[in-house]
């Protein structure tokens, strides 16, 4: 008998990491509400059942897209300017960092802004008092 192994995760993968960024593509596209785990699944050539290998369920990928965004932002923006003492260029970091991974991954941030009522309510107040 094979001993359980645990899905792969974002940071793992590069098939997790195919999945996550097209699921953030069509709930950016589509809305949270709107898309269905069916979508995904045919966006990546996979069963609904394939799919759950990688994914829990579309509330528990809501969240780890978010997780995501807010770890490149905390990373790649917060980390920087907190080293900045300059409090005018301080701000000027924030905004151009944050402008930058907007750009760069519109798909993410977005839905960081904007789905968050989608969240469960174990991840929503998680997700709140990291954006504070």
């Amino acid at each position: 008998m094979a001993a359980f192994q645990k899905p792969p995760t974002v940071s793992d993968d590069y098939r997790a990491v195919e999945i996550y960024r097209e699921a953030a593509n069509i709930i950016y596209e589509k809305g949270f509400d709107a898309t269905s785990m069916g979508d995904i699944a045919d966006a990546v050539d996979l069963t609904k059942g394939g799919l759950y290998y990688y994914i829990k369920g579309k509330k528990a990928l809501l969240y780890a897209i978010m997780d995501f965004a807010m770890n490149r932002l905390e990373s790649e923006v917060l980390e920087a300017a907190r080293r900045e003492e300059d409090p005018e260029e301080r701000l000027a970091m924030l905004l151009s960092g944050h402008a930058e991974l907007v750009i760069e991954d519109k798909s993410a941030m977005t839905i960081l802004v904007y789905e968050e009522e989608g969240l469960d309510d174990a991840h929503r107040p998680k997700i709140r008092q990291r954006k504070r």
